[in-house]
């Protein structure tokens, strides 16, 4: 049986993996495209499988600003509207959805990130509240919500979603054709080697 958002995600609406023989499988042709049409408890699921994490919000802005130093994840401070997979009153680029990840090589950040902004928003661990990252290093946010954090801007959005800034909070179970995720690791400590 064809389950809807079985393990938290929407196998319904996502035409680009599909559940074949009790195994999620990608289409041909989708190998290198971001994954969407997942909620958050389905991200959060993926990432503890892969022994992995979601990244905090403010891990999540640390790398899409290379070091909170940039309102765009490319080393900048001036807009390019070539630089990545988006909106605003119809495509500036070619693709109707996403497009695969390797597409903007010029967005690779110093480190090595790439679609900070643009193809699929992302969700984060935290949940939303009032957030400011100057408050201490690596903010929290709340202990409990009913909003999870989504940052970035997707295919669909307008230029200003396109920033290391751009928050948004919704329904953790809500899937969404623009919203993916990415995994985050701990790195040992230098007295943990």
């Amino acid at each position: 049986m064809k389950m809807a958002m079985f393990c938290g995600f929407d196998v319904d609406n996502n035409t680009e993996i599909n559940l074949k023989e009790d195994m999620y499988q990608v289409e041909p042709g989708y190998e290198n495209y971001p994954v969407r049409w997942v909620t958050w408890y389905g991200a959060e699921a993926y990432a503890e499988w892969a022994g992995r994490r979601l990244p905090t919000e403010a891990e999540w802005e640390f790398s899409a600003s290379t070091d909170g130093m940039y309102k765009y994840p490319w080393d900048d401070r001036k807009w390019h509207r070539d630089y990545c997979n988006w909106g605003e009153g119809g495509r500036h680029d070619g693709f109707e959805f996403t497009a695969p990840v390797d597409t903007f090589p010029m967005t690779v950040n110093n480190l090595e990130c790439l679609n900070m902004v643009g193809n699929v928003s992302e969700w984060v661990a935290d949940w939303y509240g009032a957030y400011n990252p100057a408050d201490t290093i690596n903010p929290k946010g709340p202990e409990d919500g009913t909003l999870k954090v989504y940052r970035g801007g997707s295919c669909a959005d307008g230029k200003v979603w396109q920033t290391s800034r751009a928050r948004r909070g919704v329904d953790p179970a809500k899937a969404s054709p623009y919203i993916g995720f990415r995994c985050a690791m701990d790195i040992p400590k230098p007295e943990d080697q």
